[in-house]
């Protein structure tokens, strides 16, 4: 039963319970995860695309992020369905000079390239040029089965770069 409109109401504590909200009305977008990076990772291959390894859980609400070795979000059985994924990723050239004229963070599927998004700069231009912060963020709604797996990457098309721990993270949460 779903609410089409209300002209006045009075809710009191007697009259609202949780198993009435949890009963339809109102998601709770689980599974849900948040990761970061512990520590800067130096000395990643420029021109290569590489996975971040997020290693610090935030929140894992269902446990189906391995943070320890393959570092990616697996959904659970049982919990198929439309997710929102995410990443923000703070990225420097590795000998500080920042002059990178295009980044990109990437979303794989298992396994395989689903998206991207790239900063550019115009013909070449090092426009991340002088000790500048150099972040790649994006999101985008998936459908994911029971099984499917997501994982973060990130490339330099440049000089070797690390990932920055200071402003990164990844995540995402069920929408439906």
């Amino acid at each position: 039963m779903a609410i089409d409109k209300i002209t006045t109401a009075s809710i009191t504590d007697a009259n609202i319970t949780t198993a009435k909200i949890a009963s339809g009305v109102l998601p709770t977008n689980t599974p849900a995860f948040l990761v970061k990076l512990s520590a800067d990772v130096n000395n990643q291959a420029g021109d290569s695309t590489v996975k971040v390894p997020y290693n610090t859980e935030i929140y894992d609400t269902d446990n189906a992020y391995d943070n320890s070795s393959n570092y990616r979000f697996t959904v659970p059985s049982g919990k198929a369905g439309k997710y929102y994924i995410f990443i923000h990723q703070h990225l420097r050239d590795q000998d500080a000079n920042d002059d990178n004229s295009r980044l990109s963070a990437r979303i794989y599927k298992n396994g395989s390239f689903f998206s991207e998004h790239q900063l550019a700069a115009p013909n070449g231009t090092n426009i991340f040029a002088g000790n500048l912060s150099n972040y790649v963020s994006f999101g985008i709604n998936m459908d994911l089965a029971a099984g499917n797996y997501i994982e973060f990457f990130c490339k330099i098309y440049s000089n070797n770069f690390r990932f920055m721990e200071e402003g990164s993270y990844a995540g995402g949460f069920k929408l439906t």
